[in-house]
């Protein structure tokens, strides 16, 4: 009884326009460029100084409407006040919390055309072009306010992530290495140096330093998601204390509960990995990997109509999922259902043209 396809997906979680982008970037992946990539979605995810990100959960808060109101009302103001650089800034952010990145940077430029001094001004905007994937503007940006401000360690730590995310550690390093030198507890420049040291193929460091980064702050949650993803690709069973603690900051994480779930099923312990993943869909019922797993799982166990089940929800939810189609086909071929799994196997076959293992079984049903 062949065995279906293994998933070795990082969980939806992850799935953002940079993942997009650098899966475009490398083209060909290797392990270690996959982990560098599910390493970038984390870091890049949290970019932010606690005040920006209260500064943007006050202005999200407000509703559709009243950001509206409140555009007009700084554009009124603007209109009396055409030289104010904080008016412009305070729209800039509303622009940006409607998803408007080009009006924002737009008002973000004229604050600084007013008062070009503000480094909180550089790193704004070096933020937002980031976000609309404009990255010489936004290493402009950050240069600017590190020599406004070479005491800040925010527009260090930005540009040492932009050149890891252009694959170029070595000049990534020294920015790294001055935001350390001004904060030394900060955990999200360790985190990076983690980064920094896998894309040099040195797992070890990279895990010492996402371990000096949870010593700074215990409460750092993507740390302790790292950590438990690289111990468990280890099957190091220290992967399950570190996705204890992060499910102790976030009991629902979704992500947390994927790589745990994944890594008891590698072990063997499928109860516990399907405890798991029945958490997951209790909240998100159609997660693709989550749904698959648990379709893989129960073909192990001679569950065919349940695993079909799975199976059938995953392909749902993405259509072009070439490997649930092949659990598909096999749990059909165990029911004697033999023209659904040949319907399944060819499905593969025109998503994957090249899969050997469904020309296999479709040809031992002919």
């Amino acid at each position: 009884m062949h065995k279906p396809k293994l998933l070795t997906t990082f969980g939806s979680a992850y799935l953002t326009l940079f993942f997009l982008l650098i899966m475009i970037r490398f083209k060909i992946f290797q392990i270690s460029q996959i982990l560098i990539i599910a390493f970038f979605v984390i870091f890049f995810g949290c970019n932010k100084t606690s005040q920006q990100n209260e500064e943007v959960i006050n202005v999200l808060t407000a509703g559709k409407g009243t950001i509206d109101s409140l555009i007009l009302a700084y554009s009124e103001q603007i209109i009396e006040n055409p030289d104010d650089d904080d008016l412009y800034y305070r729209r800039a952010k509303l622009y940006r919390a409607i998803e408007k990145p080009l009006l924002a940077i737009a008002d973000m430029e004229k604050a600084i055309e007013f008062e070009p001094e503000i480094y909180e001004y550089q790193n704004i905007l070096g933020d937002i072009f980031f976000n609309v994937t404009n990255i010489q503007g936004a290493i402009e940006a950050y240069s600017r306010s590190t020599e406004l401000n070479p005491n800040d360690d925010y527009a260090f730590l930005e540009l040492g992530k932009i050149y890891l995310y252009r694959a170029e550690p070595e000049i990534a390093i020294t920015y790294l290495n001055e935001a350390l030198k001004i904060s030394k507890y900060n955990p999200e420049t360790y985190s990076n140096k983690a980064l920094y040291y896998l894309q040099m193929k040195d797992t070890n460091k990279a895990i010492s330093f996402l371990e000096t980064a949870v010593n700074v702050d215990p409460d750092y949650l993507n740390a302790y998601i790292d950590l438990g993803y690289l111990y468990s690709i280890q099957q190091d069973n220290r992967a399950l204390l570190f996705f204890e603690n992060a499910l102790r900051i976030d009991p629902q994480n979704t992500q947390v509960l994927y790589n745990r779930g994944k890594f008891k099923q590698d072990m063997g312990d499928f109860e516990l990995a399907v405890a798991d993943y029945q958490m997951i869909l209790a909240v998100h019922p159609d997660h693709k990997s989550a749904n698959y797993n648990l379709g893989f799982i129960n073909y192990l166990m001679g569950n065919y109509e349940q695993a079909i089940q799975f199976f059938s929800t995953a392909v749902l939810k993405d259509p072009n999922y070439s490997v649930a189609y092949y659990g598909l086909g096999l749990c059909y071929k165990e029911m004697a259902n033999f023209e659904m799994a040949k319907e399944n196997f060819n499905k593969v076959l025109l998503l994957e043209p090249e899969d050997e293992l469904a020309q296999l079984e479709l040809n031992k049903l002919r």
